[in-house]
């Protein structure tokens, strides 16, 4: 809990959402791992800042986030952001786990 609080902050100071929201997000408001967003419903809530198109996608670096190349590069890209996923939903797991874990230690 304490780390999905730690995460939630950090979204709402990002996207400007509350704390509440972000967890809502986070929890999949009834889904198991997360809400998913469309391009445009995670512009809206701010969670991304611009949404370009592959035909449009360009090597360059403005100061921000870097913009794809090619379509290759997206699926990389893609593939990244899943593992990526998945290793932050694993940790946390192993977090709540281990939160558990000293809990129980404590009260022996």
């Amino acid at each position: 809990m304490e780390w999905d609080q730690a995460i939630a902050r950090t979204y709402a100071a990002r996207t400007g959402n509350s704390v509440e929201t972000a967890l809502r997000h986070m929890s999949g408001e009834g889904k198991k791992d997360g809400t998913t967003f469309s391009a445009e419903q995670a512009k809206r809530a701010g969670y991304v800042d611009e949404i370009i198109s592959l035909g449009d996608a360009h090597a360059r670096n403005d100061g921000g986030d870097v913009v794809l190349a090619d379509e290759d590069d997206a699926i990389r890209e893609a593939e990244k952001a899943e593992y990526q996923r998945l290793v932050n939903s694993r940790l946390r797991n192993f977090a709540k786990n281990r939160a558990g874990e000293i809990a129980a230690d404590a009260e022996n």
